[in-house]
């Protein structure tokens, strides 16, 4: 009998629906937000996959270089 795997929840996919999503509305790119905030570009698109490993620091740089408030940061993080 075959077996069932557990529905997993993505912790990270509202914080990614909202970076990607204002990258998105402002017609920019990973890669030129990435190095505005002095991030590898690599390390950018490692985050997307893993949104989970993002650090403050990398959320608040990201959210102020996209002109994101805070509030809406907070509201998309999941722990």
């Amino acid at each position: 009998m075959p077996r069932v795997k557990p529905l997993i929840e993505k912790k990270g996919e509202a914080m990614v629906t909202l970076l990607w999503g204002a990258m998105a509305l402002q017609e920019t790119s990973a890669s030129a937000v990435a190095r505005k905030v002095e991030m590898d570009p690599a390390t950018m698109s490692r985050r997307k996959k893993k949104p989970e490993d993002f650090t403050l620091g990398e959320l608040l740089a990201l959210g102020r270089a996209l002109h994101i408030p805070i509030e809406e940061l907070r509201s998309a993080l999941r722990y």
